[in-house]
């Protein structure tokens, strides 16, 4: 269904991120496992959103054809002030690079905290820092560059 959706708008499959959660891949790991690697394929972008939140299966890392992990705001939380919180988003850093995956990380709301992450390794953020949840009409009148929608690091 994806597939021929973008078929019909004519949207480049390799444009399009698929955030997925631990909650969908609990029912059934190999067929989610399966109909990722179809979806990524054809160039679709794959990320496993709030990491760190759930039970942060490993075994998802290692079936799961993914681009990206999305961390969970609690990976975020204390690592400009905390050394153990800084030390764990070390070691996720560390796994992510040898595997190959990109981090984006959620729930930046101080500079400090971006400033950590930045110097740590993530690609982008995103959080209250940015911008705080605004309606369709507030929305609707902001002009900005695309590129920053997700903050993409300096």
């Amino acid at each position: 269904m994806i597939a021929s959706s973008l078929a019909k708008a004519d949207f480049p499959p390799e444009r399009l991120t698929l955030e997925i959660t631990e909650q969908v891949l609990v029912v059934d790991l190999d067929r989610s496992a399966e109909r990722l690697r179809q979806l990524a394929d054809l160039g679709i972008r794959i990320a496993l959103d709030d990491f760190g939140a759930g039970f942060c299966n490993f075994r998802y890392l290692k079936r799961l054809p993914l681009h990206y992990l999305k961390l969970d705001c609690s990976m975020v939380e204390g690592i400009d002030e905390n050394p153990r919180d800084l030390a764990v988003l070390r070691g996720i850093m560390s796994m992510a690079v040898a595997l190959g995956l990109e981090v984006v990380a959620e729930g930046v709301e101080r500079e400090s905290q971006r400033e950590v992450i930045a110097r740590e390794g993530c690609v982008a953020w995103q959080g209250f820092f940015g911008a705080r949840p605004m309606t369709l009409v507030q929305f609707s009148g902001l002009t900005f560059d695309a590129e920053l929608i997700i903050s993409p690091m300096d």
